[in-house]
């Protein structure tokens, strides 16, 4: 009678056990993926097959090991394709990456908008702003140079501008290039 009664909890535990959602969301998993998993076997099966006729086909066998022993393969490379081997995940995950990186800027490549769109993204970067602006200021500078009469310019006005604090912080910039010109050239 103890016996009836444990082997009936047993099966209430399971009841219990086959009640939880994380369990039932795995076996409906397990039972989706049971068709590759089949294919999965029976691969293995066929490839094992084929392993028992190589190993017993010795024509095969002597062939195989002529070219092993005449080719330059040693225990540093089979080191090195062990090593390799074991690498082929992380290897497989970098090409895969490679591959969506690729037909992604493919993509991007042959659609416009796209292109439209990464030109105008690139133009708000701050260095691309920067540019425009220096840019800007030499074009200003340029036309007001081009714009006023030319005029005499005494060694008193040079002397003048030299008070300026910009044209100190030029000459200073000036100064600190050829420093530094004068040193990478020694």
């Amino acid at each position: 009678m103890a016996s009836g009664y444990a082997d009936q909890t047993k099966t209430y535990d399971w009841i219990n056990e086959l009640e939880r959602p994380e369990v039932q969301e795995s076996l409906k998993q397990l039972i989706q993926k049971l068709p590759e998993i089949k294919r999965s076997m029976d691969s293995m099966g066929s490839l094992i097959q084929f392993s028992e006729s190589v190993m017993r086909d010795h024509e095969t066998i002597d062939k195989f090991e002529q070219r092993l022993t005449y080719s330059s393969i040693n225990a540093e490379s089979l080191e090195a394709l062990i090593e390799l081997l074991g690498k082929l995940p992380v290897l497989l995950k970098l090409v895969e990456r490679l591959e969506l990186v690729t037909a992604f800027l493919e993509n991007i490549w042959k659609d416009k908008e796209s292109l439209d769109q990464l030109y105008q993204s690139a133009l708000d970067f701050p260095v691309v702003e920067r540019g425009k602006k220096t840019l800007e200021l030499i074009d200003q500078i340029k036309e007001k140079a081009e714009s006023q009469p030319q005029q005499q310019i005494s060694i008193f006005t040079v002397l003048k501008w030299m008070k300026d604090p910009n044209v100190q912080k030029g000459l200073h910039y000036i100064q600190a290039t050829l420093d530094t010109i004068s040193e990478k050239s020694r």
